[in-house]
């Protein structure tokens, strides 16, 4: 038996909030921290998932700092899919956690296959 894919969130961005402005658009890359058959679509909207102090557990400052720096992204097709680079989860994350800034994320290149930290683009606003 073949089972088909299911279809790709291919829309356009979640509805724009009124109160927000656009800013810029750019892209940006990510790692993948899995590996294996991943369906992934050109177009396809991603979602980020930024660091949460939610929790207050308690950790050295270290470690803290190590766990705040780190932004995930997913698909609702195929789940986690990475993580940002460094760099751009460095500027991102306080800027959303202090809800200064939205941001909204697609794939660029269409993939069917992972590999572990295989570099992934993604076109982000």
């Amino acid at each position: 038996m073949v089972v088909a894919p299911q279809p790709a969130e291919l829309d356009e961005y979640p509805p724009d909030h009124r109160e927000w402005v656009f800013f810029t658009k750019s892209y940006a890359t990510g790692l993948s921290t899995c590996r294996g058959r991943k369906w992934l679509d050109a177009g396809e909207v991603v979602h980020f998932a930024f660091p949460s102090h939610e929790g207050r557990i308690r950790v050295p400052y270290r470690q803290a700092v190590a766990l705040a720096e780190i932004v995930r992204f997913s698909t609702n097709r195929s789940g986690e899919i990475g993580k940002l680079s460094p760099e751009w989860a460095r500027c991102l994350a306080p800027l959303v956690s202090s809800s200064k800034v939205m941001i909204q994320g697609k794939m660029v290149f269409p993939m069917m296959e992972l590999r572990l930290m295989q570099e992934v683009l993604l076109y982000v606003r």
